[in-house]
């Protein structure tokens, strides 16, 4: 598997309706308001497709 750009994960996440919760150390919080399921998205420029993928299943979007 391969990585996905940090800011390019957001932008599809957002159009989503997450809403991002920058504060905080080495990860930002990701909140999905329809079902209140959060996720923790590291702070790293690329992110793995697998982490990735489970951001997306904790948040209730797959």
């Amino acid at each position: 598997m391969g990585t996905v750009k940090r800011r390019d994960l957001l932008k599809e996440l957002k159009k989503q309706g997450i809403v991002v919760d920058e504060h905080g150390g080495r990860h930002a919080k990701l909140i999905n308001p329809l079902n209140n399921h959060t996720a923790p998205l590291p702070r790293h420029v690329e992110i793995s497709e697998y982490t990735a993928k489970d951001i997306k299943q904790q948040l209730g979007l797959t």
